[in-house]
């Protein structure tokens, strides 16, 4: 797998997931983007090492979130985003307490009908629609879940 650049003369080297996907990246660009990463690149051990590794984290959710950090907008998904990729997404945004960081680029990647929530009911897709910059998207989401749920227990009970 090759190694990613995010910035050129970058000073850490971010090794992710079980892949072990390796990103390029600007130590001090990257404290920038979420308080985690401004205590574990400023304050721990990581401050000082070249590489750090997040073996548990999605290496194209991470490197959505390096990319917006290191203003490279123009290599960022284009469109809508698969309800794994959201979940990813989220899931990264959740732990590193960073999704103020992608929230401008939410009406893009994420709308109610791309996580496809009434066909899959999934927690997976419910999960997703938090990170949903309207409101009124998420309660539209509840509500057609709700209508979903009724009919389906209709079918059943027939």
């Amino acid at each position: 797998m090759a190694t990613i650049q995010l910035r050129d003369g970058g000073d850490l080297t971010l090794i992710v997931g079980e892949q072990k996907q390796r990103y390029v990246v600007c130590r001090r660009t990257i404290s920038g983007v979420c308080k985690p990463w401004n205590t574990m690149f400023t304050k721990f051990s990581e401050a000082c090492a070249a590489e750090v590794e997040l073996p548990d984290d999605n290496p194209e959710a991470i490197l959505i979130l390096l990319r917006v950090a290191h203003l490279r907008f123009d290599q960022l998904p284009a469109g809508k985003l698969s309800v794994d990729e959201v979940n990813n997404l989220a899931t990264v945004c959740d732990k590193y307490d960073a999704v103020g960081v992608i929230r401008p680029f939410l009406t893009t990647w994420v709308t109610f009908t791309n996580l496809d929530i009434c066909h899959s009911c999934s927690q997976q897709a419910q999960f997703c629609l938090i990170l949903l910059p309207s409101p009124c998207a998420f309660t539209e989401s509840i509500l057609l879940l709700a209508v979903t749920i009724r009919y389906l227990a209709v079918v059943v009970v027939r």
